[in-house]
């Protein structure tokens, strides 16, 4: 919100997206009511009875939601057509546009070639697409409709409140290890219920992610991953 912004392993065969070497997403809340999402990577554990998502939708829903998205790190980055400051005319498609422009210029989205999402700040108003050709990105900045832009540059869920860990252990399917830490966290209670649930499902009675580098979800949970044992 724009606030100051027992061990215990199971093989399965049943299809837990996290037990299959794919890449999936799993939610959980800690001790403080601090919310996380955790990246399996392709062998990370998940909880048996977590809410599994395999697509970042929870970005989009957070926006619709009416949650800010903390976008300093970008406003501070050094502005170009990528990420090195270097313009992108040789790739005909961008990926993470972010826009800049002086005033909420409505007229701007039907222009873009994918879904742009509004994304309030306090001194600027930014639009940000998953995809976009050069040809239309520079089109925009000459007609004056984009001030700035920067690409390769995706939202994360940080810039929402939520602590984020990935597991990157091909062997035991864990630690998960801390890769983004929000500014200022959000929290359960401040959920809408339809966000909220899916967090619910998995608690670690004595963890404060914020103190967490690391965390071990089987010393906690029944759990599933891809080539444990019993």
């Amino acid at each position: 919100m724009s606030e100051s912004v027992v061990l215990h392993v199971e093989t399965t065969t049943e299809d837990y997206p996290a037990a299959h070497s794919m890449d999936s997403e799993w939610f959980a809340v800690d001790a403080h009511g601090n919310v996380g999402v955790f990246d399996t990577g392709e062998a990370g554990v998940c909880p048996a009875f977590a809410v599994v998502s395999q697509d970042v939708e929870l970005i989009e829903e957070m926006l619709a939601a009416g949650f800010d998205y903390n976008a300093d790190a970008i406003v501070a980055s050094e502005p170009g057509w990528s990420q090195n400051g270097t313009p992108s005319e040789k790739r005909d498609w961008l990926q993470s546009v972010w826009m800049e422009t002086s005033s909420g210029n409505v007229k701007l989205v039907p222009e873009t070639d994918a879904k742009v999402l509004w994304v309030p700040h306090p001194d600027l108003t930014m639009f940000y697409t998953s995809y976009m050709s050069s040809a239309n990105l520079r089109k925009l900045v000459k007609d004056g409709k984009v001030l700035r832009a920067w690409t390769d540059q995706p939202m994360e869920y940080q810039g929402f409140g939520i602590f984020h860990y990935s597991c990157e252990d091909y062997g035991f399917g864990e630690p998960y290890d801390l890769m983004d830490k929000p500014s200022l966290a959000v929290k359960l209670a401040q959920l809408p219920p339809n966000i909220r649930e899916r967090f619910e499902a998995v608690k670690f009675v004595d963890l404060n992610f914020d103190n967490e580098t690391q965390v071990y979800p089987r010393r906690y949970f029944q759990c599933f991953g891809w080539g444990t044992d019993e």
